[in-house]
Formats: structure tokens, sequence, C-alpha cells
């Protein structure tokens, strides 16, 4: 009986050991996490981990490198309902904006406006909150091409003498006296001229509430080393979903000495 019960031990620690082998390597063949090895296989990126594949982040929910909301950042997670207003909705207004300014359609822009609001006009980069004109987006505005009124735009630079022009004459002088459609340059929440004068752009119109486009040109003439330089600044508010942005403001800017 002693014999027997031997031989039965021996015949059946065999099948034991290999019912464990069989346990311990069933986690690393259903996908389970457990150590890589040191040496990658041929042919395999000796960087990737095959064990620890955690999706990587997908570009296009990052910021982009102005620090804009990517376009496919909805606002909310009802992603079908409403979605957030980007840098580049905000372009795609704008450049609407300078096209209708080329036309000299002044009804577009009073379209795009906040009948409440109005727009102001600012004759360089500083805006003056107390002396720059905002005119309202009325029924008169969208001819006010036509208008012979002389307004009180602010101070010239440099002679501090008055600008005293009809709304034609401050558009030639003071708004498109350059082709801004063809600008050369073109941001977003980014100030591109630069000049003496104190910018108190994001001052008066803050980036956590308001969007400014700036079209500007490096300059003409090569012999003033880029003095004469010209920007045109399109400020909007932005508020809501689903293309809620209004023109609050057009700022000329230009050397200042």
């Amino acid at each position: 009986m002693r014999w027997m019960m031997i031989i039965m031990l021996i015949a059946w620690l065999p099948g034991c050991a290999w019912s464990a082998s069989e346990v311990l390597q069933q986690p690393a063949e259903a996908g389970q996490a457990s150590q890589p090895s040191s040496n990658p296989s041929p042919g395999q990126n000796p960087n990737s981990n095959a064990a620890n594949s955690s999706p990587t982040t997908n570009p296009t929910n990052q910021l982009n490198p102005n620090n804009h909301p990517n376009p496919d950042t909805p606002v909310s997670s009802d992603t079908s309902t409403s979605r957030q207003i980007t840098a580049d909705d905000v372009r795609a207004k704008a450049d609407t904006i300078v096209a209708a300014l080329q036309k000299k359609d002044m009804k577009t822009i009073a379209q795009a406006s906040d009948p409440k609001a109005g727009i102001r006009f600012s004759a360089y980069g500083h805006i003056d909150v107390k002396k720059d004109i905002t005119m309202l987006p009325t029924a008169k505005f969208a001819d006010i091409m036509g208008d012979s009124t002389e307004y009180d735009w602010g101070v010239y630079d440099g002679s501090g003498q008055p600008i005293h022009l009809t709304f034609k004459d401050y558009y030639s002088k003071f708004i498109y006296d350059q082709d801004f459609a063809k600008a050369k340059d073109v941001s977003v929440n980014q100030i591109i001229g630069k000049n003496t004068l104190v910018n108190n752009q994001f001052d008066v119109y803050p980036r956590d509430q308001f969007m400014t486009v700036e079209y500007h040109f490096p300059g003409f003439d090569p012999k003033v080393e880029g003095h004469d330089w010209r920007s045109l600044r399109l400020v909007f508010a932005v508020s809501g979903t689903n293309g809620n942005i209004t023109l609050r403001a057009i700022i000329h800017d230009q050397w200042t000495t």
C-alpha cells in the first residue's frame, strides 16, 4: 500500500506543476499588465510599449500656438446643439468686414454690429474711451458715406490739432487708407504694429471678452525703414455660442512720432 501511494504521488506532481505554470502565464497572454521586456523584438520600436498603451492625446484637442481654442473644442458636452466660438470664426467674420470696407458697404458693417453698443472709431492705437466717436448702426449709418457733417474724431498725432472730417474723409484717412483686404500680415489677439503711443487695446477690450483681428502692412517705402507701416484692427464681442460675434470697434494705427 505504501508503495502504491508513493507511485500515485509521483504521477500527480508533474500535472500540478504544469497547471500552476499555465495560470501564471495567462494574464500576459490575455493582454493583462506585465513588466515589459528590456530587449525589444526585431522590428519593434524600442521606445514603444505595447503593454502600456495608454491612448495618446489627439492634437486637435489641444490649444493652438496662439492660445486660441481649437475649432473642434465644444463649449459644452452637447456638441449637437452648440460649440465654442473660435479664433477661426472671428477671423472669418473679420474678413467679411474688411471686404465690406473695401467696397464702402456700410450696410453690411451696420448689420454686423450691436444695435445698442454701436461701433467705436479710433484714429490711432491708443483708444480714448472719452473722446473717440461711437456710432450706432441706424438706418442713417448705412448711407453715412454721403453725410456732409464734419465730426470731431479726436486729435492728430504730433500737432494735437483736432480731427474734423466727414465720415467719408475719415474713412479715406483713418479707416481704409490702404487696401487691408490684401494685408501681408493678419493676427488674432496679437498686436503687430507698434509705435510711440501707449497701446491700451487689451485694457479697453480684454482678451477674455473680446477678440481683435489686425490687418497689417509692415511698410511701403524701403527708405523709411518701416516707419510707414499701417494697421487696421477690428474688435469683436464674442458671447454665447453658434456665431454670436458682433463688431464693436474699428481702430486705425500707424507709426507715430
